[in-house]
């Protein structure tokens, strides 16, 4: 978790020098260091799909609650049996949380 923190705002650092505003890490348990120790909005990327839909919604609302900016997903929405429903789900999470 330290290392994706220091990570993190190393990359805030340098894209801050090409124009960059915003820094994608996975999330990871204390993730609340990480967006705490980045001064730009931090995004969670979707991964690998996933078949367990249930974790990656938790996940997704526990990187929120943790101080994460949004997501960056594709074949975990396009991939998925009801990409509608999907993508439903994760703007729930991550615009009502």
């Amino acid at each position: 978790m330290h290392a994706v923190a220091l990570a993190a705002r190393v990359a805030a650092e340098l894209g801050a020098e090409l124009g960059a505003d915003v820094v994608k890490t996975p999330y990871v348990a204390g993730f609340e260091t990480v967006t705490a120790s980045c001064y730009v909005p931090v995004v969670v990327p979707g991964g690998a799909k996933r078949g367990n839909k249930a974790a990656m919604l938790s996940d997704i609302g526990a990187a929120i609650a943790a101080g994460g900016a949004g997501v960056a997903i594709g074949r975990n929405i396009f991939q998925a049996e009801n990409p509608a429903a999907m993508t439903a789900a994760v703007a729930g999470i991550v615009h009502w949380a």
